[in-house]
C-alpha cells in the first residue's frame, strides 16, 4: 500500500485540548509521517491569571504557583478550586506555546489535587502526547474517558493514541464512541477514514467518507477522499479531488505533491512536472519538495533536469540516502560514472537497508574504479543475499585483487560453472594458480637475491612473491632497487607506477610515469598520466595529457576519455567534437554513440539525438529505453 501523507489531518492534540486559538498550520509541508492542522486565523485569548516565574540562577524547577499561594496553609474549596482553574489554564497556555516539558510538571501536580477530574487526565494526554509518549498519552486519554463516558474529544485522542502505539482494533471502536457520542465532528469521521487508510481498509474508509454528504465541500474531507482514492489506484477520481482543492485552496502546497503523484500514475508527465514544480517553489526550503521534483522528472525522461532538483535535494537535506540513490541512477543513466559512484557512496553510507541491488551496484562500481578494497564489504553483502553468478565473479576479483586469492580462485571458478562465459571471452588464472609454487621457492628466491644482488630477475621474482605475501613495503624496496639497476629502462618505471597506483598512492604513480614517458613517450603512458591527473583533480593537466596521447596514436578509449573530460570542464563543444572522432573511429561501439545520443540530448540537438538513437537501436536494442525516454519527453516525439 502507497504511504501517503495526510493532507490535512486535523491536530487532534492541540485541537481537543482547546488551545488551537491563535496557532497556524506550518506553512512547510509534513515529512513522512507528520501530520498537518488547518490553519486558524483567530486571535489568541488572553491568559489572565497565569503566572510564570523564571527559571532560578542556581536550575531549580520554576515556581509555577499563582501569587497568594502559600504553601502549608489549608485553602478553603472555593479557593482551591480556583487555584485548580488557573494551574489548568497556566497549563493550555504552555501548550500554546509549545512548552509541554513545563506544561506537564504544572499538570502532574493538579493531578495529584484533582485525580478524578476528566479535563486534568484529558489534557495530559495531550501533553504526552507532544512530548512523543503514545503509551501515556493513551492511559491518561482513557482515564478522561473513565470519568467523563460523553466526551467525543477524550474518544477520539484515545483512538489517535492506541493507533500510534499499534493497537488498531481498539482505536477503531474508540474513533467509532467519538463519531457515535458527535456524529456532526467532521474531525472524527476523517480520523476514523484515515486509519482505515493506515490499516489498509481502503474500500471501507471510501465508503465512509463518500457516504458522508455533509461534508463535500470541506478541505479535511476532500483530502481525506483523495488520498483514499489514491491508495486504492484509483487516479482519475484522486485527480479529481485535488483538483477541486487546488482550485479552491490554492495555498495549500500539499495538494501540488499529490496531483503530482496522481499525473504521473496516470502518465501526463507534463501536468506531473507542473505540479511537482509548484510545490517546490512553495516550499523551497523543504528538501522533500525536491526530491519529489527530481523523481517526477525521472520518471518522465528528463534526466538532467532530475539531477539538478536531486542535488538541491541533498544541499538541503545531506543525510537522504534515498535522494543520494536516485541521484546516483540519474547519473548512471547519462553516462557519468564518476558522479554516479560518489552518489552511490552516500547512499551506501545512509539508507539503513542495505538491499541487494544496492550493494551489488556499489560494489561493482568501487571495484571498476580501482577502489578494490573498498569494493569487498558490499559485494560480500550482495553475494549473501543473492549468489549469482554475476555476484561470485566480482566479489572474485575483488578478493584477488586485495589478496584473498583461494577464496577468488574459488568463487570465478564456481560462477564459471554455473554461467559459462561467452565464446571468446575467457579469464586467465593461471598465475594466480601458481602462486603455491612461487611461494615454495621463497627460500629460494630470497637466497638468490642476497647471492646476486644486482639480479633484475631475482628482484622481479622478489617482489612478486612479496606481493603474493601481502608484503607491501618489501615488495617496494625490490621495486625501487630494480631502477636502480635499470634506470633507462621504462618498463621498470611504469610497473612502479602500476605498484603505487595499486597500493592508492597516486601521486608517487603519476611521478613513475612521467619518468617512463621521458624515457619512452608511448600513447599508453600518457593515457595513464591522465587517468592519475584526473583521480587527483588536475583535470587541465590530463587533458594534455590525452591530447598527446591522440597526437601519437589516436585511439577510440581516448577520444571518450577526453570527451569525458571536457565534459566535466562544461565545454560541450569540445566534448562533442571528441565523441564524434571516438565514432569514427568505432561506429559499431556503443560508447561513443551513448555519449553523443545523451549530449544531443542535452544540448536540445534533435536531430542529432535521433540519428545516435537509430544506430543504437541496430546496434544495442535492449539498451536503449531510458534514452527513448529522454527523447520523448525532451523533444515531443513519438517513438516506436
Amino acid at each position: 500500500m502507497k504511504k501517503l501523507l495526510p493532507i490535512l489531518s486535523i491536530c487532534l492534540l492541540m485541537g481537543m485540548a482547546g488551545i488551537g486559538a491563535g496557532q497556524t498550520a506550518p506553512t512547510a509541508a509534513p515529512t513522512p509521517g507528520q501530520r498537518i492542522m488547518p490553519r486558524r486565523n483567530q486571535p489568541e485569548r488572553p491568559r489572565s491569571g497565569q503566572i510564570a516565574r523564571p527559571v532560578k540562577p542556581d536550575g531549580k524547577q520554576p515556581n509555577w504557583q499563582p501569587d497568594g499561594y502559600i504553601p502549608g496553609v489549608p485553602e478553603t474549596a472555593a479557593a482551591a478550586d480556583a487555584r485548580a482553574r488557573e494551574m489548568f489554564e497556566t497549563a493550555k497556555g504552555l501548550l500554546r506555546r509549545r512548552k509541554p516539558d513545563e506544561a506537564l510538571l504544572v499538570l502532574k501536580k493538579l493531578e495529584l489535587q484533582e485525580p478524578k477530574r476528566f479535563e486534568v487526565h484529558h489534557l495530559l494526554g495531550v501533553t504526552y502526547g507532544m512530548l512523543r509518549r503514545p503509551e501515556d498519552a493513551a492511559a491518561s486519554f482513557l482515564k478522561a474517558t473513565i470519568f467523563n463516558t460523553k466526551s467525543a474529544d477524550s474518544f477520539s485522542g484515545l483512538c489517535f493514541m492506541l493507533a500510534e502505539t499499534g493497537r488498531r482494533i481498539e482505536a477503531v471502536d474508540a474513533c467509532r464512541e467519538a463519531i457515535r457520542l458527535a456524529p456532526e465532528r467532521l474531525r472524527f469521521r476523517t480520523q476514523l477514514a484515515e486509519l482505515y487508510l493506515f490499516d489498509e481498509r481502503v474500500e471501507e474508509a471510501i465508503r465512509l467518507l463518500e457516504n458522508d454528504r455533509s461534508s463535500q465541500n470541506e478541505l479535511p474531507y476532500l483530502g481525506m477522499l483523495g488520498d483514499a482514492y489514491y491508495v486504492n489506484s484509483e487516479y482519475a477520481k484522486a485527480a479529481q479531488i485535488y483538483e477541486k482543492i487546488r482550485r479552491g485552496w490554492p495555498a495549500v502546497s500539499i495538494v501540488y505533491l499529490r496531483l503530482a503523484g496522481v499525473y504521473d500514475y496516470l502518465e501526463r508527465p507534463a501536468e506531473a512536472i507542473a505540479a511537482a514544480r509548484k510545490f517546490a517553489e512553495m516550499e523551497s526550503t523543504l528538501a522533500m519538495a525536491h526530491f519529489n521534483l527530481g523523481m517526477v522528472f525521472q520518471s518522465s525522461g528528463f534526466f538532467f533536469e532530475s539531477i539538478d532538483s536531486l542535488v538541491k535535494t541533498v544541499d538541503l537535506d545531506r543525510a537522504n540516502g534515498s535522494a543520494y540513490l536516485a541521484l546516483s541512477e540519474s547519473y548512471e543513466t547519462v553516462g557519468d560514472k564518476e558522479n554516479a559512484l560518489g552518489s552511490l557512496r552516500h547512499a551506501y553510507k545512509y539508507l539503513p537497508e542495505k538491499t541487494f541491488e544496492l550493494s551489488y551496484r556499489y560494489g561493482k562500481a568501487l571495484a571498476e574504479d580501482g577502489y578494490r578494497e573498498e569494493a569487498v564489504e558490499p559485494l560480500e553483502r550482495a553475494y549473501a543475499m543473492r549468489p549469482h553468478p554475476e555476484t561470485m565473479r566480482a566479489l572474485g576479483f575483488a578478493y584477488i585483487e586485495v589478496k584473498q586469492y583461494d577464496k577468488g580462485v574459488e568463487l570465478i571458478e564456481k560462477a564459471n560453472e554455473l554461467s559459462p562465459l561467452p565464446p571468446g571471452i575467457s579469464i586467465d588464472l593461471t598465475r594466480i594458480k601458481k602462486r603455491d609454487q612461487l611461494l615454495d621457492r621463497f627460500d629460494q628466491i630470497v637466497e638468490e637475491v642476497r647471492r646476486n644482488p644486482n639480479s633484475l630477475k631475482a628482484h622481479f621474482e622478489a617482489q612478486e612473491i612479496y606481493l603474493f605475501k601481502g608484503m607491501v613495503k618489501e615488495a617496494e624496496l625490490h621495486g625501487l632497487e630494480m631502477l636502480r639497476l635499470a634506470p633507462d629502462d621504462a618498463r621498470n618505471w611504469n610497473g612502479m607506477g602500476i605498484f603505487y597506483a595499486n597500493n592508492g598512492q597516486i601521486e608517487k604513480a603519476l611521478e613513475m610515469t612521467r619518468k617512463a614517458i621521458e624515457l619512452n613517450p608511448h600513447h599508453v603512458l600518457y593515457i595513464t598520466a591522465s587517468f592519475h591527473l584526473a583521480k587527483l583533480g588536475r583535470v587541465d593537466e590530463a587533458i594534455e595529457a590525452l591530447k598527446k596521447s591522440i597526437s601519437i596514436k589516436p585511439l577510440l578509449e581516448s577520444h571518450l576519455a577526453l570527451g569525458d573530460l571536457w565534459l566535466k570542464k562544461g565545454n560541450r563543444q569540445e566534448a562533442l567534437r571528441e565523441f564524434q572522432a571516438g565514432l569514427q573511429l568505432g561506429p559499431n561501439d556503443i560508447r561513443p554513440n551513448f555519449r553523443l545520443a545523451w549530449l544531443y540530448v542535452r544540448m536540445g540537438d534533435k536531430d542529432g539525438a535521433l540519428r545516435q538513437y537509430q544506430s543504437l537501436q541496430a546496434i544495442a536494442p535492449d539498451q536503449v529505453g531510458a534514452l527513448k525516454m529522454a527523447i520523448r519527453a525532451h523533444f515531443r516525439l513519438s517513438l516506436p
